[in-house]
């Protein structure tokens, strides 16, 4: 049996660790225009997208690079990852 203590540690060292991966990707982004944020998730281009509460949204590029937009209203990146279906995939998506 695993003692809740072990899951409670193992829960924080993953929240800390994506607060680590987004406080790195949210350095040095280049900031680009929602439409062309669409452009990419829909050519396959984003490997990882974070959205914060205030709907600013970072995009991690296959090719390594990183850039960041603000979404017209919350969660709208999430349907344009759906309309991207299957051409997305693999793609972690992260939110706080």
């Amino acid at each position: 049996m695993v003692k809740k203590s072990t899951i409670a540690w193992t829960v924080l060292i993953v929240v800390v660790a994506i607060i680590s991966a987004f406080t790195f990707l949210a350095r040095n982004q280049d900031e680009i225009y929602w439409e062309e944020a669409v452009e990419l998730i829909q050519s396959g281009q984003v490997s990882l997208v974070m959205q914060t509460h205030s709907g600013e949204v970072t995009l991690k590029l296959k090719d390594g690079r990183t850039v960041k937009t603000q979404e017209p209203s919350i969660d709208a990146i999430f349907q344009e990852i759906i309309k991207c279906g299957d051409k997305c995939q693999p793609m972690t998506i992260a939110t706080e």
